[in-house]
């Protein structure tokens, strides 16, 4: 039996009898395919809607293909069909056909051969990217084509409001400086070791709090009565304070758990009937049968990013006690480095 899939690049694929074929040329009454091993010089003749065998293909020197690489190549192939049609998000047409996968192919163990949802996303959203205008990189370069700006009845949509370029209020080089060190010593505080939270705020509070007193006082009562405080702050230091993970390797964040409560949301309805939810996690069940498997063969990358920071605030704690950096100075510095996005003014 004929089954078509895609290739990494999006070319029709033929499957027959254990081996794959790549078009090589279409003639007035046939369409003739190769071997997809290109060391193997077999070739096969179907009819120009590529429903029959004209000819059978020749001989053989590669190795047959095996039907779980045949089903994989299919599944990704819906995926990224349903990535330019759908709106459903990436991370849930990857789980719901995997699931189908592994219901209408019960012996095939998907974790160990199908590519992991790292290493296929990017080809997906180049997928959904295809129904729409490229993304500007830049503000200046942010130009909507007419289409986007009408609805969906020709009328006119887009509105612009231009009141921010008549703003009278303008800020001075030192009062950006001020604000910055003083938010990225609020991030860093997290970062530093617990005994020097309480002065450590206290310090930047009086040498970098901005000049409009009302609104940043607000802060400063907030992050002492909310953090800070010895005894009395409603989250102690020790509920919020990463120091000892960093000093012990272990992970600062509980980003997998969010992950994970944000793909459950994304799978449940607001109020589900109980058969739908009962129908809903025997789904999650054998997706996570899937990422069992996957674990075994597949070890996700860290981020070099990540590697960075740590790298990074490893060395401005070395510094610290080598007296090099002061406790607002590490504060500061190793909020500034977890930063992970630029910004430009």
């Amino acid at each position: 039996m004929l089954r078509f899939t895609l290739s990494e690049r999006g070319g029709n694929v033929c499957n027959y009898d254990g081996h794959q074929y790549t078009k090589k040329r279409m003639n007035k009454l046939s369409q003739e395919w190769r071997c997809r091993d290109r060391k193997c010089s077999a070739t096969l003749s179907l009819c120009t809607s590529g429903t029959t065998i004209l000819r059978e293909p020749s001989v053989h020197t590669c190795t047959p293909v095996s039907d779980a690489t045949i089903v994989m190549e299919e599944v990704v192939g819906r995926m990224k069909q349903r990535a330019r049609e759908e709106t459903t998000s990436v991370t849930k047409i990857y789980s719901q056909e995997i699931v189908k996968a592994r219901l209408e192919n019960p012996g095939i163990s998907t974790g160990l051969i199908f590519p992991s949802l790292d290493s296929l996303d990017a080809s997906l959203y180049r997928m959904r990217s295809k129904n729409y205008p490229a993304l500007p990189k830049d503000l200046t370069d942010l130009s909507l084509p007419e289409e986007w700006k009408l609805t969906k009845q020709g009328q006119p949509f887009l509105l612009v409001d231009e009141s921010l370029s008549a703003s009278r209020r303008t800020f001075n080089d030192d009062d950006y400086k001020k604000a910055d060190h003083w938010l990225l010593g609020a991030i860093g505080l997290a970062l530093i070791p617990p005994s020097l939270v309480e002065t450590t705020w206290v310090s930047l509070m009086d040498e970098y709090t901005p000049n409009d007193y009302h609104t940043a006082s607000q802060f400063n009562n907030f992050m002492v009565s909310t953090y800070v405080e010895n005894g009395s702050a409603r989250f102690s230091v020790d509920i919020w304070n990463v120091y000892d993970a960093i000093v012990n390797r272990r992970p600062r964040t509980n980003n997998h758990v969010e992950g994970y409560n944000r793909r459950m949301k994304a799978e449940f309805s607001t109020h589900p009937y109980i058969y739908q939810f009962i129908d809903t996690l025997r789904m999650e069940h054998e997706y996570q049968h899937h990422v069992a498997e996957e674990s075994q063969v597949q070890l996700r990358r860290r981020k070099k990013i990540y590697d960075q920071i740590d790298i990074k605030r490893a060395m401005l704690h070395k510094e610290h006690k080598n007296k090099q950096l002061s406790d607002v100075q590490l504060a500061i510095q190793c909020g500034r480095a977890v930063k992970t996005r630029l910004f430009k003014k």
